[in-house]
This record gives structure tokens, sequence and C-alpha cells, in this order.
């Protein structure tokens, strides 16, 4: 097969069309297994209860197969099932879980020389892990969705015991992908904005990144992200401060920062903190007050909760259209579903 890179198909536009009922989607396994086929099958059951069609490969989970018994399957197994729903029917791809193990399917798929079907883009959807898919699928030109796994909402909580996304619905992201909205608009706190920075100018871009600790894993990569006139993104799992720190000034030497048009954090919670929404503005705040002013920072600094490894984690679309307005102190972001950017 021809090898050819990534990059290759950056400069096409892609979008994708909005799901009616009858429609299909596919679960896609790249990462850690399910806690059980009865995992799968409910978190199926609720998405077809919108009257949309789930299918996925039960063939695909063999975690008795996989190193360590972690992932759904070995890695050679994942990457079949990656590419097999690149190149089926659904134009919708949920992964079930992040965890570990998807930068080892794209290895795999570089080294493959793969080339993505560019006649029929396809929306990933996923967060944590998936970040490395979606820095993969941005730059194949597609747009994603950061949201919850489906495996880890509220629906499968009895299942999981997962604190993570907890609070979370997967009626909530199947309602965007239906299209009963075509723009999302949420509203987040500022933490900084440059003294030279006129708060009634609206500021334009896309947003781009995902789990700060994975858009740092993919500096130097093939896959590392273009921020260029765009809303850089970034939520962590929870962490000790110090190592939270590390991760963000990594970012800044990497030049994640250097031309983006602002700074979105979501959920950052931190090890041990009592309050823990203080103790993540405590922790951005420093990193702009240490790191990012010194450094030049000429965009504004913006914090909610409501994105990432908290108890909810709203979809955020990569890719596509969207806007930001300052207003006091806070910061109101509206982004297009499905406009590519």
């Amino acid at each position: 097969m021809q090898k050819k890179s990534h990059k290759d198909s950056n400069d096409q536009k892609h979008t994708w069309d909005f799901l009616k009922s009858g429609d299909s989607l596919e679960i896609i396994f790249p990462g850690k297994a399910p806690c059980s086929q009865a995992h799968v099958l409910k978190a199926k059951e609720i998405v077809e209860a919108s009257g949309l069609k789930v299918i996925y490969d039960p063939k695909a989970l063999q975690p008795q197969n996989s190193a360590f018994e972690y992932y759904s399957n070995d890695v050679n197994a994942r990457v079949k099932n990656l590419i097999s729903a690149l190149e089926g029917p659904s134009s919708v791809l949920w992964a079930f879980r992040g965890g570990f193990g998807c930068v080892e399917v794209i290895e795999r798929l570089e080294s493959m020389g793969y080339i993505p079907p560019q006649k029929s883009p396809k929306l990933l959807i996923g967060s944590s892990d998936i970040t490395h898919l979606h820095a993969l699928v941005a730059k194949w030109g597609w747009m994603s969705f950061h949201a919850p796994v489906m495996g880890v909402t509220s629906d499968t909580y009895e299942m999981t015991s997962i604190k993570a996304n907890r609070l979370a619905r997967l009626q909530d992201v199947v309602d965007v992908f239906l299209g009963k909205k075509k723009a999302l608009e949420y509203e987040f706190d500022l933490i900084y904005a440059p003294p030279s920075f006129k708060k009634e100018k609206t500021l334009f871009g896309s947003v781009v990144g995902g789990n700060a600790t994975l858009v740092k894993e993919t500096l130097g990569t093939p896959t590392s992200l273009d921020t260029s006139n765009r809303f850089v993104f970034l939520e962590d799992a929870r962490e000790d401060p110090k190592r939270l720190n590390r991760v963000l000034v990594s970012l800044l030497r990497g030049g994640i920062f250097d031309s983006a048009k602002a700074i979105l954090f979501g959920s950052l919670p931190i090890e041990n903190a009592e309050d823990e929404r203080e103790a993540s503005l405590a922790s951005t705040r420093l990193f702009v007050t240490d790191h990012l002013i010194p450094h030049g920072l000429s965009v504004p600094v913006l914090y909610s909760p409501r994105f990432g490894h908290g108890e909810y984690n709203d979809v955020m679309p990569f890719g596509t259209k969207a806007s930001l307005k300052l207003e006091g102190e806070k910061g109101f972001l509206t982004v297009t579903v499905n406009q590519p950017f």
C-alpha cells in the first residue's frame, strides 16, 4: 500500500449529515475493554431507544487475548475493528471506553500507510484516551465530538462505578447528532484577559484539543495538533497539581499555545482537594501567572468544569466553526455542530 502523510487530506473539508430514525452508528473498541457484553448491550439499548440502529462486532471483545488482559482485544484486532468501522456503512463511530490503547492503534495505522475513505467522512465520538483518535481524524480534515465514551455515563454507572462522567447522559449526546441543535452555547469563567484585549471583540475560530496529557504525547508526531487561529481546549483526569503543571508547561514549550485564539480549560480535578473547583482554578491561575504571561500570552484564558473527567462531560465539537465573546468575568462560546471550519 502506498504511504501517504496524514496532512495530505487536511486541505479538504469534510462534513457529516445529522442522523435520523433508522440510521446506524457503530461502536468501536480501540482501548479498554467493556466490563462485559451486558455493559455494551445496556448502552446499546439506551441509544437505540431514539430510533437508531447500533451495530458492533461481538468478536471484537476478547480481552483475554490482549496484553495485561486490559484492552478489548490484541492490537491487531483493535486495528481491524477500527478500519472496518471507518470503511463501514455507519457515519457515526462512538468509542466505548478510553483508558489506554489508542496510540498503539494509530502507530499501526501509520506503519500500514492507511488512508481513510475520503467520500464518506465519519463523526468520531469519545474522550480521554480517544484524544489520540481526535488528533488523527483532525489530520484527515474530519470533525469530531469530544463527549463521553459510550460505556461511561450515568446510564451504566451501576456497572462501572466510575465517578468521571457519572452525571452525563447518553441521550444528551444522541440529541446533538440527531440535529436537535445546530449549535451549542456554553458559559466559561474568565481566568485571564490581556490588558490590551478588547472584550467587546468577538473571536472566531474552531475548537481543538482534548486530554492535556495526551495532547502532550502528540508533540513531535504525525498527529501533533494544528492550533493556529483555534480555541485550544484542554482537560485532564484527576492529577497531582505538580504533574498537571508539568504537562501544561510541556505544552507551552511545544508551541501549542503560540498561535491560539484562546485557551479553554475544562475539568482539571486535583488530587485530595477539599474544594475541587477552587483547586482547579488555583492551578490554572498559577500556570497563567508563572508561565503564560512571561511567555508573552496575548489571548484570553477561560475555565468550565463541564467538560472532561468531571461529573459532566458536555459535547464539545472539534473542527467546526466557533465564536467566543467575553462579557465581564464570563466568556460565551458558541460552537456549530457540523459546519466545518
